[in-house]
């Protein structure tokens, strides 16, 4: 199995079926952003997909933050048995973070970060924090209720 990277945004139809989404998002919505990346931003948008034969094995999904001093890693998926794929794609993507004069790689997982500290020397730097809106926030807004926006914590 060799690796290639990737500027066509067809190749994301391959690798829709395998993308993580966040609960209540769809894979179709980030399949299109991803496309759209890759065809709007086609320097920034790094994508590298292993096959054998006709079967897609493995991809990562990264993205060149400009003006700012990181890439930041989306994706990484590789069918089971060949984590060795996976060390290569980092590789690559340490080259090409590099060639870009960047001096970090930041990403976001659902998982535990042991494996990436472990495997990579990544750290954790920040947490992810996230606030569902209700589906009547209007109603209680316009009937006073402001309840929604105070945590369980808040003292005043």
């Amino acid at each position: 199995m060799r690796l290639f990277r990737t500027k066509n945004p067809k190749a994301v139809e391959y690798m829709k079926d395998k993308l993580l989404v966040d609960a209540g998002d769809s894979r179709e919505g980030l399949a299109e952003q991803i496309e759209i990346a890759m065809s709007d931003y086609t320097e920034d948008t790094f994508v590298l997909h292993g096959w054998d034969g006709d079967k897609l094995k493995c991809f990562l999904i990264a993205y060149n933050i400009p003006k700012q001093n990181h890439v930041f890693l989306h994706q990484v998926w590789c069918e089971a048995g060949l984590e060795n794929y996976t060390d290569k794609m980092f590789f690559r993507l340490l080259m090409w973070a590099q060639s870009l004069g960047k001096k970090q790689i930041k990403g976001e997982t659902q998982r535990n970060t042991s494996a990436c500290t472990r495997r990579w020397n990544f750290k954790e730097v920040s947490k992810i924090v996230a606030f569902d809106i209700p589906d009547d926030l209007e109603e209680r807004l316009l009937s006073g209720s402001h309840n929604i926006l105070i945590g369980d914590n808040h003292n005043g």
